[in-house]
């Protein structure tokens, strides 16, 4: 039992006491109210953080702040009202109902809660930190109990902050124009060719110290012992690994083209069979899989269809200048952490390097061309001095 379980066990029961005293009237409506609250600030969230500005952690910690102050605002007026209500049950059994639903609600409450913050502190840049809660034996309990209703809304109230790692392909003002095409074939998702090629697709991970945060995203196998993935997933990280079928191995980058956003790693003792970059482009309508780590978290593999491609001009990640590239557009779902995963055909080889999503679109991804990456593909094949990353974001 780690530190975790033992602070979570302590706060279950001091809230299970509070909520005996307050009820289920109450603690329902604060809990409610809570979820509510924070479910608006979600969506506030964005738009205050950007209308301030600032650098990337400080427009985080303003959403989070603008999710949290909703939160509570939703708590209290629901609470509020608990109480009143509460106020009118007078017979006594149902009291005692009542109470002692209301402490099993809040303890319920409290273990939740400690799930919706385990996925960062997880990620933390802080290695006690991030241990204790992997260990949490509570935490993977409710891991696998969540009902997919709330692990929907979790992800949903995340999307808000996460997307804010992914680049923007087009300036501020610019309006997403893409074209309509078909709705993507979803059992591609459950091919064969994602069987065949999902080992040598990896997850990227590392520390940006200056920024006191962990790094994730994903990449892929492309030539022996080398990974292909985004300059802004290595932004600032000096020492990344590379976690490749549930074996985590040390990685350096030998390539960085942070005008593209196309980065390589070379990886020591990676097994992995190499991915083929497609001998052909595809044209608007083709099928596409795209896959990857979003969120930290586990293997995605979502089906894509391919709109269209062409150069598209653009703030680079760093919004420091206009460069142009040649990306294919794609209707397809891509969240941070996607970042630097393959874009594939439905033969299994590589179409692209996924890479940025619309922020008006969410239903648009972005990946950078085999054309536009082939430079970092007959280098970094045989780079081997370590490079810089640059700064963090």
């Amino acid at each position: 039992m780690s530190l975790v379980d033992l602070v979570l066990i302590a706060l279950a029961l001091l809230f299970a006491l509070s909520g005996f005293r307050q009820g289920l009237i109450v603690s329902a409506a604060s809990f409610i109210g809570f979820f509510g609250g924070a479910v608006a600030g979600a969506q506030l969230s964005g738009p205050v953080a950007d209308e301030l500005g600032g650098s990337t952690l400080s427009r985080v910690f303003v959403a989070l702040v603008v999710v949290l102050a909703g939160a509570l605002v939703g708590q209290l007026l629901a609470g509020y009202l608990g109480r009143a209500i509460r106020r009118k049950v007078t017979w006594e059994p149902a009291k005692i109902v009542d109470s002692v639903a209301g402490a099993a609600i809040s303890a319920v409450a409290v273990l939740l809660v400690a799930w919706m913050v385990a996925t960062p502190l997880a990620n933390s840049a802080f290695p006690a930190v991030a241990s204790q809660v992997r260990q949490s034996t509570l935490v993977q309990a409710v891991d696998e109990g969540v009902p997919d209703g709330v692990r929907s809304l979790y992800d949903s109230l995340r999307e808000a902050i996460d997307r804010r790692g992914l680049p923007d392909v087009l300036d501020p003002l610019t309006p997403t124009q893409v074209r309509d095409v078909p709705v993507p074939d979803q059992a591609l998702a459950q091919s064969a060719v994602v069987t065949q090629v999902q080992g040598s697709v990896v997850k990227v991970s590392g520390v940006a110290a200056s920024c006191s945060r962990q790094i994730d995203g994903s990449g892929f196998v492309f030539a022996p012992e080398r990974v292909m993935t985004n300059a802004h997933v290595l932004a600032g990280v000096t020492e990344p690994t590379v976690l490749a079928e549930d074996e985590v191995y040390d990685a350096y980058p030998v390539y960085v083209d942070q005008e593209t956003d196309v980065a390589v790693l070379a990886v020591p003792g990676l097994p992995q069979v190499p991915l083929d970059f497609t001998a052909d482009p595809v044209d608007s309508g083709a099928d596409a899989i795209i896959m990857g780590y979003p969120g930290g978290g586990g293997l995605y593999v979502g089906a894509a269809r391919v709109r269209d491609r062409g150069a598209i001009s653009g703030p680079d990640f760093r919004s420091e200048q206009t460069v142009v590239r040649d990306v294919y557009a794609l209707y397809g779902q891509v969240r941070a952490g996607n970042s630097g995963g393959p874009l594939l055909a439905s033969d299994g080889t590589v179409l692209g390097v996924v890479f940025a999503s619309a922020v008006d679109d969410p239903d648009t991804g972005y990946a950078l061309t085999d054309t536009e990456v082939a430079d970092a593909i007959t280098q970094g094949r045989t780079a081997t001095a370590a490079v810089d990353t640059g700064p963090c974001e």
